[in-house]
């Protein structure tokens, strides 16, 4: 099994990560240090708030689909019936940049 070379990552107004215009998504958390080289306890700790939802906290770690119809389907239809405004799919090339794919809007 091989790695995906295209992510998506689903944004709308308020959410955690930060999408900039010419340098992509970026996590929550830019400040705590946290790379994969981190010792076991401390990066299986964070590894462990990104995943589990009830515990969030600011990542340095984004979430993202490797499967657009799912990240679609799933989330973002689901975040526009809950009334999130500018709900955008971000594809992620894992090799290039970021560039946002397409925009969903509620009323």
């Amino acid at each position: 099994m091989t790695a995906p070379t295209m992510l998506w990552r689903v944004i709308y107004d308020g959410f955690r990560a930060q999408y900039l215009d010419g340098d992509g998504i970026w996590a929550e958390d830019q400040d705590s240090g946290i790379t994969l080289n981190s010792g076991k306890g401390t990066l299986r700790r964070v590894l462990g708030y990104d995943f589990i939802w009830w515990l969030k906290r600011a990542s340095p770690f984004i979430s993202a689909y490797s499967n657009k119809r799912l990240a679609s389907s799933k989330q973002a239809e689901q975040l526009v019936k809950e009334g999130k405004k500018n709900v955008t799919i971000c594809e992620i090339d894992v090799y290039a940049s970021n560039r946002r794919a397409e925009h969903y809007s509620s009323m």
